[in-house]
């Protein structure tokens, strides 16, 4: 059974109809490529393919550990939103944060910033390195 030049129409016929379905026009074109049998055994793997293909399908759509939530969140984020209203919302948040009251006393709050110049730690030069941690070969 050489699969190299076979028509693409036999195959469609493979997924499609088993050899008694076929007309004849159909069964001739068929029987150019293969026998009976051959055909037969084809059609069968084909079918069982098939098959088994529409019961894994379902498990790669929901793999496991995506939970619903996450389902959700993805059609949540992908939802498309018309440009007028993001820029309605971006308006919106401008206009708030521009009308906002602001410290309108006049009392300004001076802040300096201090920094620490304790030193911690003691520096070791060479006269004050303690004996004991020097090595003398």
């Amino acid at each position: 059974m050489n699969l190299s030049n076979i028509p693409e129409k036999i195959f469609d016929l493979l997924v499609s109809r088993s050899f008694d379905e076929l007309n004849v026009e159909e069964k001739e074109l068929v029987l150019e490529s293969f026998t009976k049998e051959e055909y037969h055994t084809l059609h069968e793997g084909v079918q069982e393919f098939m098959k088994a293909d529409k019961l894994i399908t379902p498990v790669m759509a929901n793999p496991v550990g995506t939970s619903d939530s996450k389902r959700r969140f993805g059609k949540i984020a992908n939802y498309p939103v018309p440009l007028y209203q993001v820029a309605a919302g971006l308006l919106l948040l401008l206009g708030i944060y521009f009308l906002m009251p602001e410290n309108r006393s006049g009392n300004t709050i001076d802040l300096t910033v201090v920094r620490d110049t304790i030193q911690t730690g003691t520096p070791l030069s060479a006269d004050r390195y303690p004996d004991k941690l020097i090595y003398h070969p």
